[in-house]
């Protein structure tokens, strides 16, 4: 019995493409179909040809987040796993809370740097909004587990009416991957709020949580227009917004 076996180059052949922003996505170049050699083999040749065939693909396969090859898939509005941790690329943005806390004293807002970030940048408390939870709830909750300030030394004093959105960098969701999270998103949109702080700055904690769970780094009082200026590139369109937004509203509380 004779039998085609198609042999074919991954990179040639298939069209590995590397797309904009360092994902990788496998399809094949229109029109070109990869080259059939036709061979007369016996059944069991048939067999141990196709066994040598899969334990070649096998040894193919990348893990996204392992460090080695290409990190990111393309980011379409399907998403796509890594074959190791199933790590799931979203094409949508996670829902967010971003905080604004304010020193009626002096009119500056609180600013910290991120423990995980060496590039000098300082930026606001923020974080994600649990399933069902109030937005005006998830800012006090988070704001307590990253700073120390709890809900009682603090008062909503003002929002955002719109959700304000940024992308990742894909080195960014390259980054979030590597730390075992099995969800990676685009990016966050993120409802923001101004706080009226009425604490001490003792009562200030940025180990709350314990050291493990540490989000930043160091903290500060800073002028809000400053940390606008200050955050990583990516959020700064995002930081420029609510400087705008929140300016008018803490001016008028420092008359």
């Amino acid at each position: 019995m004779s039998r085609g076996i198609m042999s074919f180059s991954l990179w040639r052949s298939a069209g590995w493409r590397l797309p904009r922003g360092g994902g990788l996505s496998l399809s094949m170049e229109q029109g070109k179909r990869p080259q059939r050699t036709c061979v007369m083999a016996s059944a069991a040749s048939a067999r141990e040809e196709e066994a040598s065939s899969t334990s070649r693909h096998e040894q193919q396969k990348i893990d996204v987040s392992s460090g080695g090859g290409p990190q990111l898939p393309d980011l379409s509005s399907q998403p796509s796993t890594s074959s190791e941790k199933e790590t799931l690329f979203l094409d949508s943005f996670r829902k967010n809370v971003g905080i604004c806390v304010l020193d009626e004293n002096t009119g500056m807002v609180f600013a910290a740097r991120r423990c995980d970030d060496n590039t000098g940048a300082w930026q606001m408390p923020q974080g994600g909004i649990d399933k069902n939870e109030d937005p005006a709830v998830a800012a006090l909750r988070e704001l307590e587990e990253e700073t120390g300030i709890s809900p009682e030394s603090v008062e909503i004093v003002g929002e955002v009416e719109d959700w304000l959105t940024y992308e990742f960098p894909t080195s960014v969701r390259t980054k979030i991957a590597r730390r075992s999270k099995k969800i990676v998103f685009r990016g966050q949109t993120q409802k923001w709020f101004l706080l009226r702080f009425t604490g001490e700055d003792a009562s200030i904690d940025l180990a709350a949580r314990g050291e493990e769970h540490r989000e930043f780094s160091e903290w500060c009082w800073m002028p809000l227009a400053e940390i606008s200026r200050q955050v990583v590139h990516f959020k700064m369109q995002v930081y420029e917004r609510v400087c705008e937004e929140f300016t008018p509203l803490i001016t008028e509380r420092m008359r």
